[in-house]
């Protein structure tokens, strides 16, 4: 990517740019996929922000000062380090947890933020659909609590932006920029916690208590989402909700196709091309997707959009981001564009044929599935067993039905999400803002993408080399057609004869 003079004298026309000049930004989650592409586009078009304060959760037994080190030295920050190391030096980690009363943050660093913060991006989450129910309302509900309280003592805020997901209205059939009636306030989910806390809650209960709402991550942010509402009733600075669909690796920017977490979307791409799935039901309706750089920059824009109609109405507006209605595509699409090249489609680590069937009719779907991924899985681990080492295939097919499971339940064809609001707002920047920061969904290259999207998964998380995979395994595949055809005449031949009785 260019860093020339050309560029900089652009940024500094940026009416984007020009705003965040002096200002500090905290951001929670920023360790996540897309906190960090949020807080490299900042860093890296916004170089006069002043500061940037990071809120980082440590696991049990993982050091604070070796995950910050490991932070500065991804990938995502080459650039950076390339042409202006110096911005990276804004970032200032403080040690903090969501679920600890005052965030985990010291007296302190609870002063410093209070004293100079002017936005806050609230991504900080867990993201499990199945958490325990403790660590889910703690975490997303209590945790957005005091973020907002964190907020309410900042002496100059001027937006607080709820990083939430479209995924929690996903009973809707359209999702619009609007507010929807929550789940719960905080006198129930208080009585959550202690009931919970006390005598636990059994799943028929919290079957009862989700209601509409199909897991507690969908619950606890819709109910997260009406605090935000309610709360910025009474405050001095813009309050904004920003839904995105499901977020993916990057489109161009920092560099194409980066990715470093292996999520669900990613898990079960990388199933296919290693051959633990051949066979998908086809679930009609488009698959909503999106880059992660085009979601961090539609943030971006939404919150320099929120406070200009902060001065106008004050109110709390949302702002969604999805393709199903601008730029839809299905999978079967995807299969097109991505999954038929075998040239693109490899790893050095695939054994198998990345070959990928898409049918309607289930009873084809089961007798494949059960054919091609269940029965060569107990073969391979019961070989594996015999030789004395770990048996793993089943487990991996297991993990992709789950994967399967979440594709159908929360990427294909549940709703339409509507983008009036951040279509709008993308429209008043001026040409340069623009460019610099692009977020229309609209013109979208999914042919494009998906190939860039399956290179950066064979560089970042199965680190291929750019080229080995293709030289390595491609002697394979020649002779394995053979048996792959014969597996699909005998599946085929079964399929009738249970069709005939």
């Amino acid at each position: 990517m260019q860093d020339s003079k050309a560029i900089i004298k652009k940024r500094e026309k940026s009416e984007i740019a020009k705003y965040y000049k002096g200002l500090n930004v905290f951001i929670t989650g920023g360790t996540d996929l897309l906190g960090k592409c949020l807080l490299e586009k900042l860093l890296r078009s916004c170089p006069q922000i002043e500061t940037m304060y990071l809120l980082v959760k440590t696991n049990d037994g993982e050091n604070f000062q070796n995950k910050c080190k490991k932070f500065y030295e991804n990938n995502i920050f080459d650039i950076l380090r390339k042409h202006n190391s110096n911005l990276i030096n804004k970032v200032n980690f403080f040690k903090g947890d969501l679920m600890q009363d005052n965030l985990g943050l010291n007296n302190k660093e609870y002063k410093i933020l209070t004293e100079n913060v002017d936005i806050i991006f609230h991504n900080g989450a867990t993201t499990k659909l199945n958490e325990k129910i403790l660590v889910a309302l703690r975490t997303n509900v209590l945790g957005t609590q005091q973020m907002l309280d964190l907020a309410h003592n900042c002496q100059h805020l001027k937006a607080f932006v709820f990083i939430s997901s479209c995924y929690s209205h996903y009973h809707q059939n359209i999702i619009e920029d609007k507010f929807y009636s929550a789940p719960a306030d905080l006198n129930m989910i208080n009585d959550m916690i202690r009931t919970e806390s006390q005598t636990g809650i059994s799943n028929e209960t919290l079957k009862m208590l989700l209601g509409k709402w199909t897991n507690i991550y969908a619950f606890t942010k819709a109910t997260a989402e009406d605090m935000v509402r309610h709360y910025a009733r009474k405050s001095s600075f813009a309050c904004c909700v920003f839904r995105p669909t499901t977020v993916i690796s990057t489109y161009k920017e920092p560099v194409s196709g980066w990715c470093d977490i292996k999520n669900v979307p990613t898990s079960f791409f990388i199933n296919i091309a290693m051959g633990v799935i051949h066979i998908l039901f086809e679930v009609p309706g488009p698959c909503d997707l999106i880059p992660a750089d085009l979601c961090a920059n539609a943030i971006i824009v939404s919150t320099w959009d929120a406070i200009h109609r902060w001065q106008i109405e004050s109110e709390a507006c949302v702002y969604n981001y999805g393709t199903s209605k601008v730029n839809p595509i299905t999978l079967r699409q995807i299969k097109e564009n991505m999954m038929n090249d075998r040239n693109v489609f490899k790893t050095s680590q695939n054994n198998n044929i990345p070959v990928i069937l898409i049918t309607t009719n289930f009873v084809f779907y089961f007798i494949i599935r059960i054919m091609f991924d269940y029965i060569p899985a107990i073969i391979q681990d019961l070989s594996t067993i015999i030789i004395g080492n770990a048996p793993k295939s089943w487990s991996l097919v297991q993990k992709s039905q789950r994967d399967i499971r979440y594709v159908h339940d929360c990427i294909v064809g549940k709703c339409w999400i509507s983008v009036t609001d951040i279509t709008k707002a993308y429209e008043k920047l001026n040409p340069l803002d623009r460019e610099l920061f692009f977020c229309d969904l609209r013109t979208l290259n999914w042919g494009e993408f998906f190939v860039t999207f399956w290179h950066g998964i064979r560089l970042n998380i199965l680190q291929d080399s750019p080229n080995e995979s293709i030289k390595k395994k491609c002697y394979k595949y020649n002779n394995k057609y053979i048996d792959f055809s014969i597996v699909i005449l005998l599946s085929i031949l079964v399929y009738y004869m249970i069709k005939a009785f």
